[in-house]
């Protein structure tokens, strides 16, 4: 190791013989100054030191925990470095990622079903143009008054006792084209998702 090299080293790090020593690192606030330090001891240039080294590392955890000094960047782990067992634990871990991932997304679908109006009746809603070159039309869902909404809802509990499922689901849904957070409409549907029993009274499900 020539004396040109050491030099030149120390000098781009601005340091001197003198700062390699513990009780210049112990009093050292600087965490550029311990960086710098900590890259002369590692490179060997001015001797090994194996001591002072993992006291200047921690030293400089203790100034600055998050050096990128002290995390240096890893190699990325290719499939070819694992052993069979660390493959098949991996290949174990996303198989039951995928089943939780697909589990959420079919519950959903399921509450988007309960939640989705049905095609527009007629006179309850009001169309606008179609979109200029799209081919579809706009509707906009006419408010329901008060009024509407209670009998609509009557309706739908009179025909979830009478076991009717199809109109119960129809007055539910209607409520729900007009006021989509209608907790009542909700409950409803939630409860002939259930499979209710015919004759069994709709208000003790769902009040």
């Amino acid at each position: 190791m020539s004396q040109e090299r050491v030099s030149s080293l120390l000098r781009r790090y601005d340091l001197s013989v003198e700062t390699l020593d513990y009780q210049y690192v112990e009093e050292c606030q600087d965490p550029r100054t311990l960086e710098s330090i900590l890259r002369v001891l590692r490179s060997g240039e001015e001797g090994s030191y194996p001591h002072l080294l993992r006291y200047t590392e921690q030293r400089l955890a203790t100034v600055h925990p998050g050096s990128r000094v002290l995390h240096p960047t890893s190699q990325p782990v290719r499939p070819q470095h694992l052993s069979s067992q660390q493959l098949a634990s991996l290949e174990a871990e996303m198989a039951a990622w995928a089943s939780e991932i697909r589990a959420q997304e079919e519950e959903l679908i399921r509450l988007q079903f309960i939640r989705a109006p049905l095609p527009p009746v007629r006179g309850s809603v009001t169309t606008e143009g179609a979109a200029v070159g799209g081919g579809e039309a706009s509707m906009k869902t006419a408010a329901l008054s008060t009024v509407h909404v209670e009998n609509l809802l009557t309706q739908g509990r009179l025909h979830y006792q009478a076991g009717d499922n199809l109109q119960a689901s129809l007055c539910y849904q209607k409520v729900l084209a007009s006021d989509p957070l209608n907790t009542d409409a909700l409950r409803g549907l939630a409860a002939l998702q259930e499979r209710p029993r015919v004759g069994e009274p709709l208000v003790q499900e769902i009040s």
